[in-house]
């Protein structure tokens, strides 16, 4: 039986893959949501997973959704995390904590993320493809990670 380590870590491998290849993306994503399921049976998306799946919604590499860095296209994607995590029912304190990095060793603020959402939503309002990849990252997530 693999325990929770190799699977997180077969679980990082598979969004790098991910967000590396969109032309492998769906089996990439189809191995991604079935190690998910394997790592939390209760069926709640572990923040590092629903990280991953709002990278490689993003193409980005889901290291860079918890650096500082403030561009653009990171900041949208490090806002779709929290709103997936938003709408598994978690706190913004509970999410701010998920954002924890050597960069910030206490994680965001529950302000930061009332904002980043907000932001997003805002945003997805006006912009179309902004609203259909959050929107299919979501989906991806409640799907456990398995394409569509």
């Amino acid at each position: 039986m693999r325990t929770k380590e190799t699977i997180a870590a077969e679980i990082a491998e598979q969004a790098r893959i991910l967000a590396e290849s969109v032309q492998a993306g769906n089996e990439a994503q189809r191995r991604l949501g079935l190690l998910l399921a394997e790592l939390n049976v209760r069926g709640e998306p572990t923040a590092r997973a629903i990280i991953h799946i709002a990278a490689a919604a993003f193409s980005l590499p889901a290291d860079t959704l918890l650096s500082k860095s403030r561009k653009e296209w990171v900041f949208l994607a490090r806002a779709c995390a929290m709103e997936m995590m938003r709408e598994s029912g978690w706190t913004q304190e509970r999410i701010g904590l998920a954002f924890v990095s050597d960069d910030k060793p206490g994680g965001l603020d529950h302000s930061t993320v009332k904002h980043a959402v907000k932001t997003l939503k805002d945003r997805m309002a006006q912009d179309e493809s902004l609203r259909n990849r959050v929107t299919r990252a979501i989906d991806t997530m409640n799907r456990g990670g398995k394409p569509e």
